[in-house]
């Protein structure tokens, strides 16, 4: 009974839960959202800006960073360096083929008068030779002992750089030559004589040609 009249007299109330500071009771869902800096995050972010070096040291000061215009005018000095150097290139390039092509133009032009008289003294060679191949064949007489050697003709030819129906060993086969032959023969040995008007005389012009001067 007295329990009971305690009870009525002095009615009991729930204890109230412990006031949060914080208008949520999720906590964590904060910390998880960023609305509310942990402790810890709180102590690390005082802890860097108080050793920031900016703070201790001041702002720092990048030469780069002071001096954009002076490492821009070093890239365009070295870029105007650059131009020039490749200008002063293609000058020497453009000198020395000029150089190269005179060279070339002069040494065409010694070889030219090399060849030149390269050629004449050949056909002084072959001048001489015929001569020397005539006297040898006057000394053989009419050739029946020993044939006639050829005697080139004037342009430095013989016999196998042209068509000839023979070569003429002996005196007989000077006599034995056709009309044909013999205007062929005479016109490689006399390309700017006149050609006789007898074959007579055309055998008579073809012998001396070849050294053998006896046909009458």
């Amino acid at each position: 009974m007295l329990l009971r009249w305690l009870q009525a007299r002095f009615p009991t109330h729930p204890i109230p839960p412990k006031p949060s500071l914080l208008p949520f009771d999720n906590t964590n869902q904060l910390f998880h959202n960023g609305l509310v800096e942990r402790p810890n995050d709180r102590f690390s972010r005082q802890l860097r800006l108080l050793l920031d070096p900016q703070r201790v040291w001041g702002p720092r000061k990048d030469a780069a960073l002071e001096m954009p215009d002076a490492v821009t005018d070093a890239d365009a000095a070295l870029q105007a360096g650059n131009q020039q150097t490749l200008a002063d290139l293609a000058d020497q390039v453009a000198a020395l083929d000029r150089d190269l092509r005179a060279h070339s133009k002069r040494v065409e032009e010694t070889w030219i008068r090399i060849e030149k008289k390269l050629d004449e003294r050949e056909k002084k060679v072959d001048q001489l030779g015929a001569r020397l191949t005539k006297q040898e064949n006057m000394l053989l007489g009419d050739g029946s002992g020993r044939p006639f050697s050829t005697v080139l003709f004037p342009d430095g030819r013989d016999l196998k750089d042209v068509t000839l129906f023979g070569a003429i060993k002996c005196a007989n086969d000077i006599l034995l030559l056709s009309n044909a032959e013999l205007m062929q023969y005479y016109q490689l040995y006399y390309p700017d004589g006149a050609v006789p008007d007898t074959s007579h005389k055309q055998r008579q012009a073809v012998a001396r040609a070849i050294g053998y001067t006896s046909i009458i």
